[in-house]
Parts: C-alpha cells; sequence; structure tokens
C-alpha cells in the first residue's frame, strides 16, 4: 500500500501482490454481497 512502510519492513516481502490481489478481490465480493442483500430487501 505504502512504499515508505514497506521499505520500513522487509520482513513482510513474503506478501507479494497477488495475496494482495486476492484479498481485494475477496473484499470486493463480499461488498457486491452486501450490497446486493440490501437491494433485495
Amino acid at each position: 500500500m505504502n512504499p515508505i512502510l514497506q521499505r520500513s519492513r522487509p520482513k513482510n516481502t513474503w506478501f507479494h501482490p497477488v495475496v494482495f490481489t486476492i484479498i481485494n478481490l475477496y473484499r470486493r465480493n463480499v461488498c457486491v454481497v452486501f450490497v446486493k442483500r440490501r437491494e433485495i430487501e
């Protein structure tokens, strides 16, 4: 997210973009499901 934070914490190099993308997709799907539920109600 923040390049400065990534530089100061080299231990988080295992957290590569693929994992970040999966998390982003998951959060987006959760939001979509939530919105659809509200529309149905």
